[in-house]
């Protein structure tokens, strides 16, 4: 499976998953989440084509829609063409669940010309009533960051609740799936793509959700199917669909329970419609360098980067422990002087890949899985600004290759006594918990920092005067990269505490930076 962005005619980006050979198949997911959930779904169907899932614009790694006021699924649909328009797909099938399901509908509406096949999947019938009902009762519930991170635990309660019953909010014993509930780790991951959806989880989720009736599928008039699925979470919603009656071209397909189940059938479908259907081998175009977000396919894994524009050769970006790219140059870009800016997710981070590894991180296995990445990008020996354990790793990637100036922002350094009380019990262990409490200890260090220093001294010598920045907005984003790193994010903080600072200054000739 590859990873890879395009670039639409406004500048903006979609940010899409393919896999397979063949005609094209587009994917759309269910909201808030994003194409990662898509991955089964792409397993199965990559034998019949080239499975092109995209995240739906605003979800995942696409840019929101440039649209005033709230946007509709024709906005929606119209921007998946223009994407298809980009990629190069003249006519496609479409495969979408739940919300992209309702928008796979519109682009069959709209779009006759462009869609061959209309496969809708996890879709069904609320009536107007319910529909009221369920928002009245908190179906889309308010997730605008609180001081107190009060917030992060409606995110968990909706996306645990997901496996538990629907609509999720309820605890009726007939809304109940019964179903056990997954690995924990499963949730987390939930949580992760809701938390890139943000406070606007909603913008493509509601009006679906709307949509969610026999009425929607009127003037779509190209072949379809509809997935009527045994182990399916709105499985009532899809019987109440299949007795207002299904339009004469929309076949329903019926499966058993599990995944084998659902996509076998409907790989099935997708099989015999390509056999009769004169549709062309789609063969995904090998990325352009442009401005914005991108992937570097390295021995280690994925790195992820962004390119922002300037004069003068590029200068790298490496941010810190529980950073990411975004965050660090936000923070930092007027250091770069207004060159041009190539930063990249330390591995570990932001969206980049995990390590493979048997043994402890290290600054060393870092340094090694970014160094591929930096050589694609023609960039080994650059100068670089970067911060906490990220100079580290620019240390050691510049005695791979040599470098230009390393600039280091100056660090907040601590006693010794004070990194020995962060090591024995001050760094909180970021694991997810099935209690959601790996949450607000996440969201209770990002604060503690903006109050104390360190953050785990709470003593009035360590209070700040002033305090930094504690807009909920600011320590949720802080908040949510120590999520992504999740798990790792103690071993990493301990590595950066660990940095020996005047060591590595003079063993790279760096210069400390101060940020106004």
């Amino acid at each position: 499976m590859e990873c890879e962005y395009v670039t639409l005619p406004d500048g903006k980006q979609m940010h899409y998953r393919s896999m397979g050979e063949g005609p094209a198949l587009v994917m759309l997911h269910p909201s808030p989440q994003n194409s990662e959930a898509m991955i089964p779904a792409m397993g199965a169907f990559s034998k019949a084509g080239t499975c092109i899932a995209f995240d739906t614009p605003g979800y995942g790694l696409s840019d929101p829609l440039a649209v005033s006021g709230t946007p509709s699924l024709g906005d929606y649909a119209r921007r998946f063409v223009e994407a298809m328009d980009a990629l190069g797909i003249e006519k496609a099938c479409i495969y979408g669940a739940a919300t992209g399901a309702q928008i796979a509908a519109e682009m069959g509406k709209l779009f006759p010309d462009r869609i061959a096949f209309v496969m809708l999947d996890s879709n069904g019938e609320l009536t107007e009533q319910e529909c009221a009902d369920y928002i009245e009762a908190g179906y889309f519930a308010d997730v605008t960051p609180q001081r107190d991170g009060a917030h992060l635990l409606t995110y968990w309660d909706m996306c645990r609740n997901l496996f538990y019953a629907f609509p999720w909010f309820s605890d009726a014993p007939e809304h109940r799936l019964g179903l056990d509930a997954p690995p924990v780790e499963m949730i987390h991951a939930t949580l992760l793509r809701y938390l890139q959806a943000g406070e606007n989880y909603a913008d493509a989720y509601k009006p679906a959700f709307y949509a969610e009736r026999v009425e929607h599928l009127e003037g779509m008039d190209v072949p379809a199917t509809m997935t009527r699925w045994e182990s399916s979470p709105v499985l009532a919603l899809a019987d109440a669909l299949i007795a207002r009656g299904l339009p004469d071209n929309v076949k329903l397909l019926r499966a058993g329970a599990g995944l084998e189940a659902r996509y076998g059938v409907q790989l099935e479908a997708l099989q015999s419609f390509l056999a009769g259907a004169d549709l062309p081998t789609f063969k995904v175009p090998n990325a352009e360098e442009t401005i914005g977000r991108f992937w570097c396919d390295t021995p280690a894994g994925r790195i992820h980067g962004e390119r922002r524009a300037g004069e003068g050769d590029p200068v790298v970006m490496l941010h810190g422990a529980g950073g990411t790219a975004a965050l660090f140059v936000e923070r930092c870009q007027a250091q770069a002087n207004g060159r041009s800016i190539v930063a990249f997710d330390l591995p570990c981070h932001g969206t980049s890949s995990d390590l493979s590894r048997g043994g402890p991180i290290s600054v060393e296995a870092m340094a090694d899985a970014l160094f591929p990445a930096l050589q694609g990008e023609g960039l080994a020996g650059a100068d670089v600004i970067t911060e906490g354990l990220g100079a580290a790793v620019a240390v050691a990637l510049a005695e791979r290759s040599g470098s230009g100036t390393l600039s280091i922002v100056e660090p907040e350094r601590y006693s010794q006594s004070q990194v020995e009380a962060a090591l024995a019990g001050g760094l909180p262990d970021l694991s997810p918990r099935m209690d959601g409490t790996h949450l607000i200890a996440a969201w209770s260090y990002a604060r503690s920092g903006r109050l104390f220093t360190p953050p785990w001294d709470f003593s009035a010598a360590a209070q700040r005067s002033p305090a930094l920045n504690t807009d909920p907005r600011d320590i949720h984003e802080e908040c949510t990269a120590m999520l992504r790193v999740g798990t790792h994010w103690r071993e990493l903080m301990a590595l950066e505490l660990q940095i020996d600072w005047n060591a590595l200054v003079q063993r790279s000739g760096a210069e400390f930076v101060t940020l106004d």
